[in-house]
């Protein structure tokens, strides 16, 4: 896996934020205290036939999981919305709309997330791994793969979790409309750009099953030539 180094020597001493909730530096919005004080998210409850997936959005928040059928302005040309991400610090987990996009995909029948919409509950159809490529200026790739990735086809838009990396020791820093994401050792792995106050990620590639097969194919059909 290659990926592009930036000059991040300095980059520990950066501050963190602002957090979206309190605007406040020094702390993200999965670790504000004042949003855990004023929201008092309930627990997530559990069962051997359903599993509910809460969580409590901010105004603008709410608007990024907004189903399709709510919302008359969501169409394919919205930053390329079907391939691109929207880095949300506050999402629990990696959300997507695009079946086509996974690696690897299972479906499930026992769980749900609750819209901040209207409380209305949608289904998750199933789950799996991402796999794209990130291209940088200089023409090299980092190699991005997403775990358990929750697959609901009724979402606007396609949600990369900050809480979810940052558990994994994943860095980020948000600088002149962009948040810039670095491994374990700050090597930088890609940004997100400012759009609209939604900060989005647009991946060079993907790779799916669908071409995992179709290079197999290929591979065959000229061992045997």
């Amino acid at each position: 896996m290659r990926r592009f180094k930036n000059k991040t020597s300095n980059v520990k001493n950066k501050q963190i934020g602002p957090c979206y909730f309190c605007k406040s530096y020094g702390h993200l919005i999965a670790n504000c205290i004042h949003k855990a004080t004023l929201s008092n998210p309930k627990t997530n409850e559990s069962s051997n036939t359903e599993f509910k997936v809460k969580r409590a959005f901010s105004e603008l928040e709410s608007n990024l999981i907004e189903t399709f059928s709510e919302s008359h302005e969501a169409n394919s040309s919205d930053f390329g919305q079907n391939t691109s991400w929207v880095f949300d610090t506050a999402a629990t987990a990696h959300f997507c709309s695009n079946k086509s996009l996974y690696y690897s995909f299972e479906p499930v029948s026992n769980m749900q997330m609750t819209l901040a919409v209207g409380e209305k509950e949608s289904p998750v159809e199933g789950k799996g791994i991402i796999h794209f490529l990130v291209k940088d200026k200089d023409g090299k790739f980092s190699d991005i793969i997403l775990k358990d990735v929750l697959y609901n086809p009724n979402l606007r838009r396609n949600l990369l979790s900050g809480g979810k990396l940052e558990r994994l020791g994943i860095n980020f820093v948000g600088s002149k409309g962009k948040i810039h994401v670095y491994d374990k050792s700050w090597n930088e792995l890609f940004y997100a750009l400012r759009k609209n106050d939604l900060y989005f990620l647009k991946p060079s590639k993907y790779i799916t099953m669908s071409k995992v097969k179709n290079e197999s194919v290929i591979s065959k059909s000229s061992r045997e030539s």
